[in-house]
């Protein structure tokens, strides 16, 4: 039942300095020394008003700690505690006032007041009772202006700023260590970005100093969800006024407090933006470099050497620019992970245009054009290589040993998807297959080479459950009813190549994907793109 209250008015436990109990109460409270130091005077007192008894009780023990003494009245003995003397300082006052209107002198009490001066003893009345109001207002304790506070609300606010502190004291950590932390993460196609928990972290902490905040500041829980701000939510709980101070005027601190929090969340929003937006751009660039080229299914030939020779400048540049960013030990893990797959993918798909384009003019017996070259190819490859070869970042050691795998034709099967597996057993049973399908075409085995044009129709094709098959003259287009074939088919081109070297015609088989639409770790599953024969397999 709330029926108690709990009063001090200046008493000092035996050993303790009336300027240590005033410091202990200010820490208490969390309010100036100057705002303290009247309970010690006498002038002030502090009262808690209807509240239960056990928190009566725990005001008092909080004061005793401080060298305060105080004291608890309870609802039966309120009437001779010391709240009446206030209340009966406030009851004189009302007889005063009300002798201003009487007829007897509030002095000698005689009844001979005229025109407000009393005939006996000669007293200006309205002098006289003004006199004695003044000392009563000297007399009369005021109660301090923080005693309605709850004690409850106070270790609120104690508990909210540790949580606030320990966030920021996190962040400053964090953010002064991030580049190590990023130069120094395990960093592979497919792991888990470690970089980023500590600041989920920060941001949890963060929330909870929020919610603490909030309520401290006399506002419904709910405003603590402005913590999902991050430091802009904490700025503007700064800002709002206090429920519990009747003034509602902010202090220095809080301000000081709340332009900090501004400039924080400036400037890590314009560092944010700034880094998204040259990421999306090279992002962008990507989808750019396969422009004007003639991919699959479009027959038109690019026999211009110039526009290979553009290309692959293109992609070089690319390619240096790609490295450059990963380098940035300011880039988040996960990025990372979408730069390198998007320059897979880029790589790839240069690889299985150049991989058309040279079907198409092997099939229709045109020239190659020199980019289109086994030399040339190989060329490229050892480029490829070198770009990758020594990386300066520890993270994108791993990078690079992908890409030299890739470049090499090392680990040409990946495992570990059921599908993929079945599939890759399935092309290289299909890629024995041709070459016996060759070796038939000849009438003699030393005698001249196989004829280059061939067709596939008498081409026996393993049954598969999984893998349907659409046969063309040169070609072998792979689905499936559902995974990764479904949506985007695979299609293979199946022929011979004329190559010619010391002034010998030989033929190099070529079993070469021609079609793009999966990702480039699907294409490395599948099938090596980065990865040539040796040619001169027939030769005349």
């Amino acid at each position: 039942m709330n029926d108690c209250q709990f009063i001090y008015q200046g008493s000092v436990k035996e050993g303790f300095t009336h300027t240590q109990v005033a410091g202990a109460l200010a820490h208490l409270f969390g309010i100036p020394l100057s705002d303290a130091l009247p309970l010690l005077s006498r002038t002030h007192q502090f009262v808690r008003r209807d509240i239960s008894l056990e928190m009566a009780h725990a005001y008092q023990a909080a004061f005793e700690q401080c060298g305060a003494i105080g004291e608890v009245i309870e609802g039966s003995k309120l009437a001779n505690s010391p709240q009446s003397d206030e209340d009966a300082v406030q009851r004189k006052k009302m007889e005063l006032l009300r002798l201003k209107v009487s007829k007897k002198c509030p002095k000698c009490h005689s009844g001979q007041i005229v025109n407000g001066e009393c005939g006996s003893c000669g007293i200006i009345v309205e002098k006289y009772i003004n006199r004695l109001l003044a000392e009563l207002d000297a007399t009369e304790p005021k109660t301090s202006s923080f005693s309605q506070q709850d004690m409850e609300q106070q270790k609120e606010r104690k508990r909210a700023s540790l949580w606030l502190g320990a966030a920021a004291a996190l962040t400053l950590l964090f953010g002064t260590i991030d580049e190590f932390l990023q130069g120094n993460i395990i960093f592979m196609l497919g792991y888990v970005d470690l970089g980023i928990w500590p600041y989920l972290l920060i941001h949890g902490i963060l929330l909870r100093g929020c919610f603490l905040y909030a309520e401290s500041k006399g506002y419904d829980s709910q405003y603590g969800y402005l913590g999902l701000l991050s430091y802009a939510g904490l700025a503007v709980l700064f800002w709002l006024p206090d429920q519990h101070n009747t003034s509602n005027k902010h202090t220095g601190g809080q301000k000081i407090l709340a332009l900090a929090c501004i400039g924080v969340s400036v400037y890590w929003l314009i560092d944010t933006l700034g880094a998204q937006a040259g990421y999306e751009e090279h992002l962008q660039k990507a989808g750019q470099l396969a422009q004007g080229r003639h991919e699959y299914p479009s027959g038109v030939l690019d026999s211009d050497d110039a526009i290979y020779q553009q290309e692959w400048t293109e992609l070089q540049t690319y390619i240096g620019e790609t490295l450059k960013l990963l380098d940035d030990d300011s880039i988040r893990t996960s990025k990372a992970e979408q730069l390198s797959a998007t320059l897979l993918d880029d790589i790839a798909r240069y690889r299985i245009w150049k991989n058309y384009q040279t079907f198409l003019h092997v099939i229709q017996e045109k020239p190659l054009p020199p980019s289109l070259t086994y030399d040339q190819k190989s060329q490229e490859i050892r480029t490829l290589s070198s770009m990758f070869a020594q990386p300066t970042e520890d993270r994108l050691k791993p990078l690079a040993l992908a890409l030299s795998e890739w470049s090499t034709g090392t680990n040409m099967f990946m495992t570990g998807n059921r599908f993929w597996d079945d599939f890759n057993d399935y092309l290289m049973k299909m890629y024995q297959k041709y070459d016996t399908y060759q070796l038939i075409q000849r009438d003699d085995r030393n005698g001249g080479p196989p004829k280059t044009q061939i067709t596939l129709a008498d081409f026996s094709v393993l049954s598969n459950a999984k893998i349907s098959v659409e046969k063309g003259d040169y070609t072998l287009t792979y689905s499936a009813p559902r995974g990764p074939l479904h949506d985007t088919p695979l299609t293979v081109a199946y022929y011979l190549e004329p190559y010619t070297r010391f002034g010998k015609t030989s033929y190099s088989r070529r079993v070469e994907i021609i079609s793009y639409g999966l990702s480039a770790k699907h294409i490395q599953q599948m099938f090596n793109v980065l990865a040539d024969i040796q040619p001169a397999i027939y030769s005349q």
